[in-house]
């Protein structure tokens, strides 16, 4: 009992240091916690100030895209074909818009318009609404009501001569999801060339966007604009082409009633192109500032296809056009001279127990080369195309067309197609295809087909013998662009000279086809063709150059479905060379 008095009375001496000691360590615990906070405190004010400072600012800054203004397309003057004027845009701001705030604005811009932005948003794609004045105005009447939406100004794509270049220069539009996604750069609401020159020259054309800061409150109102100094587009660089604008006003002048087809013409002094020119036109301005889905599908099912730069796109036979260098490549081959005969021309050809026609049933006789290309005889060139036997024409026409391949780089661009006996061969079989075809390809119906622009070519390299590949751009950026290095139709002087003096009596001998395409005080040489069309009446064409001592100008005519090429586009191409010769050689020579 008195040993259980005594070890009792030890824990009660030892009770009340054993709570001091607990004192101790919950101070303790306290004094830690204080010191753990108040380091955390430091290390977040000190060393993660400037982390927490941007991610507070993100909370309320919102960026802006400012487009640079793309860089304007001149003709050979400093005529301005391509430019830039001031328009206005809507930008979401907020991550969640009100039903009010999309409402309101349908009522103002047309809830099409709207609910392909919320379209495009669902996908993650934050797309921009481009408004015209009067809407941009009615938007910002109404701003203090629109949290999560601010109205900025953009450079707006504007084509003042209208259609006259459309297919050349093309137009622009806004960034579609597949351009967003690649690897350019692009944001929602960039905007791009989508054909022509536009498209051809973007990375010149386009320039380097900048940013314009906003800060907004957590209700998504606009607090303040550029709390922080934005960062400055670098505009696009200027593009100066070689054609020349009054030139091509005037071809669309004429052109326009036509119906389709292409007019090209180039300087026959260094190949510049001074006209490219393709109808039926477009506008682009239409195109370029947002066009609706009925304006488009009535564009893209025109039977017409206006959409199509036949200039450099368009396939076409080129008939009798082919007859001079069929000609030439006689004379090459040592089948002619310059004086030899063929039977005379019936106005049929019997061959096998086929008869095939010349354009002319009273027949022209019996003509040297010469006189067969003034008066484009049929029958003529089916014994010359006989003599040089299919494999033959159809390697020496590859020769002398590759020489002529040009490339512009332009979208849609194509190129002449000769066939080969391979061709033949895997199209038809093994003697498949009969003798006859060389007839058809003589005077350049069959597989044969060419464009415009590069017809014009090779009617510049027989007036000259040898001349740069066509040039279109003439600067950028204020930097002047230099020729390509010429080239040469694999032909002599000689024989040259006996194509062209045909062509010299095309338009100026009594037989001549192409009467039509006389001008008074110039001597012009040229060929007419009329090409066959299985599918309505015949294309019409006519190339040529002037003057036949010193040239200056190529011009080539296409015009689809209108007839022979001596009733349209011979007179066509008349007139154009008599207003060049009264209006523009002088300017055009002096702009060099």
């Amino acid at each position: 009992m008195e040993s259980d008095l005594n070890h009792g009375h030890r824990l009660a001496d030892y009770i009340p240091g054993c709570e001091m000691s607990r004192l101790r360590v919950y101070r303790l615990a306290v004094f830690f916690l204080f010191l753990v906070i108040i380091g955390r405190l430091f290390h977040l004010q000190v060393f993660r100030h400037e982390f927490y400072r941007k991610m507070a600012l993100r909370n309320f800054i919102r960026t802006v895209r400012i487009q640079a203004p793309r860089g304007r397309i001149m003709d050979r003057n400093g005529i301005v074909l391509a430019n830039w004027i001031p328009a206005f845009r809507l930008h979401f701001l907020y991550d969640s818009i009100s039903t009010k705030t999309i409402d309101v604005i349908s009522s103002i811009v047309g809830r099409d318009k709207v609910e392909k932005v919320i379209s495009m948003a669902k996908k993650g794609i934050v797309q921009p609404l481009d408004l015209d004045f009067e809407d941009a105005q009615r938007i910002e009447e109404r701003m203090d009501l629109l949290p999560g939406v601010v109205i900025t100004g953009i450079p707006r794509r504007y084509y003042p001569e209208g259609s006259v270049f459309s297919h050349l220069i093309g137009y622009t539009g806004e960034a579609d999801i597949d351009d967003i996604r690649s690897k350019l750069g692009y944001k929602p609401g960039d905007i791009l060339g989508k054909t022509g020159l536009e498209k051809a020259l973007e990375d010149t054309l386009r320039g380097k966007p900048g940013v314009r800061f906003l800060a907004i409150d957590a209700s998504g109102k606009l607090v303040s604009m550029d709390p922080r100094p934005p960062i400055p587009p670098v505009p696009g660089k200027d593009v100066m082409l070689t054609v020349d604008y009054p030139l091509q006003k005037f071809i669309d002048s004429l052109a326009r009633p036509l119906g389709r087809g292409a007019i090209v013409a180039l300087d026959a002094k260094n190949a510049e192109i001074l006209a490219l020119y393709s109808f039926p036109t477009f506008d682009p301005n239409q195109l370029s500032w947002g066009i609706s889905k009925e304006l488009w599908q009535e564009i893209t099912s025109d039977k017409r296809r206006p959409l199509v730069n036949r200039a450099i796109s368009g396939l076409y036979p080129p008939g009798s056009l082919i007859k001079p260098l069929i000609g030439l490549i006689g004379l090459r081959r040592n089948k002619i001279t310059r004086w030899s005969k063929f039977s005379p021309c019936v106005g049929v050809f019997t061959y096998g127990s086929r008869k095939w026609r010349c354009w002319n049933p009273s027949g022209h006789g019996a003509l040297d080369i010469v006189h067969a290309i003034e008066q484009s005889c049929d029958v003529y060139f089916y014994q010359l195309g006989l003599s040089l036997g299919l494999k033959g024409l159809l390697m020496a026409l590859g020769d002398a067309l590759r020489v002529t391949r040009v490339e512009l780089h332009l979208p849609g661009e194509r190129h002449s197609f000769i066939p080969t006996i391979e061709w033949y061969e895997k199209r038809y079989g093994r003697g498949g295809y009969g003798p006859g075809v060389v007839l058809n390809l003589s005077i350049g119906q069959g597989e044969i087909l060419v464009t415009p622009l590069e017809v014009a070519y090779l009617t510049l390299l027989i007036a000259k013998g040898s001349a740069p590949p066509p040039q279109l751009i003439k600067s950028v950026g204020g930097h002047k662009i230099p020729p390509a290095p010429p080239r040469s139709i694999p032909f002599s002087s000689e024989e040259l000279d006996v194509a062209r003096r045909g062509m010299l009596l095309v338009v100026e001998g009594k037989e001549g086809t192409g009467w039509r395409a006389r001008v008074e005080g110039v001597k012009v040489a040229g060929k007419t063709g009329t090409a066959q069309n299985v599918h309505g009446k015949d294309h019409s064409l006519f190339t040529c150059f002037a003057p036949f001592d010193d040239p200056e100008i190529v011009l080539t005519v296409f015009v689809e479905n209108s007839g022979h090429g001596s009733e349209v586009a011979a007179p066509l191409a008349g007139e154009i060379l008599k207003w060049y010769f009264e209006n523009r050689r002088d300017r055009i020579a002096g702009a060099k």
